[in-house]
């Protein structure tokens, strides 16, 4: 199989189970693209089947449900998470980046229960949302949200000054139809704000299937800064920024649970030190590059 964004020859890179769903008998085949640092699942995924994906226990997180189970500490964990924290110097997304308000237009696509879109509706923008998941758009109380996906946009909808898709186009079927979706529904002129894990930093790559960012199936293509620029640019949009968040999460005990979690649907040998390996995580990450540290990407693309 051929990269869809380079052309370049793809390679087997990891085979794993959904470790959300231990009934699924399954294994999901990843391929990867080193020439543009970009991967894929290997196949063809029907709406019906995406949409069985997301039927675990306790349901998606964007469905109001995530977990939040406590978890007692050792002091050596509780030492590394603080270092983390004050290591990190990623940016949460702020409305504020978007600029004045003034009544101007925007679309949230994958909103999921509408807490970013309360935000930018508080901050004087009129806001849509658009989500494939009814139950979690039935969340979204008072606000305008439209059953659909990146893939299917909603008629009569559109044009805005402002597009966001966060940590949604991972799980398109199509992510190049994707950003042509979303560059049709940018007027001339309009703001794009994609963001999506970041698969190349050093917390995605050493530990692999069990990251807790991999989330195969539900996660169905795999971006780098670079794959994420060729992408929205080969859809004609010019990439003006680029921002990183996710380091101090990495290191917290939801983050650990997901890893065991993960080791067990894959392995039955004796699971790491995954707290040891955390330390590991520190001492190569606290000064490396942005790419290498961080496990989110934000890009933002200008419709010329």
């Amino acid at each position: 199989m051929n990269c869809m964004l380079c052309g370049s020859p793809m390679t087997r890179h990891v085979e794993c189970y959904d470790w959300q769903r231990p009934d699924d008998p399954n294994k999901y085949l990843m391929l990867w693209c080193k020439a543009c640092q970009f991967g894929c699942l290997s196949g063809e995924f029907s709406a019906e089947r995406i949409r069985s994906f997301y039927d675990v226990s306790g349901g998606y997180y964007t469905r109001g449900k995530a977990d939040k189970q406590d978890q007692r500490q050792r002091l050596s964990q509780r030492l590394v998470q603080y270092l983390a924290w004050r290591i990190d110097r990623g940016i949460d997304f702020r409305v504020s980046e978007l600029g004045p308000a003034n009544g101007r237009t925007l679309c949230d696509i994958g909103c999921g229960g509408g807490a970013f879109l309360t935000a930018a509706a508080g901050a004087g923008f009129d806001v849509t949302g658009i989500e494939p998941d009814e139950k979690a758009a039935s969340r979204s109380l008072g606000l305008k949200v439209a059953t659909g996906s990146a893939e299917n946009i909603p008629p009569d909808v559109g044009p805005f000054d402002v597009v966001t898709m966060f940590h949604s186009l991972e799980h398109c079927a199509k992510p190049d139809l994707a950003i042509e979706n979303a560059k049709r529904l940018l007027r001339p002129n309009g703001l794009l704000v994609v963001e999506v894990p970041n698969f190349q930093c050093y917390g995605s790559r050493s530990f692999g299937i069990v990251g807790a960012w991999c989330d195969i199936p539900r996660h169905l293509y795999f971006f780098s800064r670079r794959s994420l620029t060729i992408l929205i640019e080969k859809n004609g949009l010019a990439v003006e920024g680029c921002r990183y968040r996710g380091y101090f999460p990495q290191f917290t005990p939801g983050w650990t649970r997901a890893q065991y979690q993960l080791w067990r649907r894959h392995s039955d040998r004796k699971p790491p030190d995954f707290d040891r390996r955390l330390f590991w995580l520190l001492a190569r990450t606290a000064l490396a590059s942005s790419d290498a540290k961080y496990d989110s990407i934000r890009l933002y693309a200008r419709r010329r």
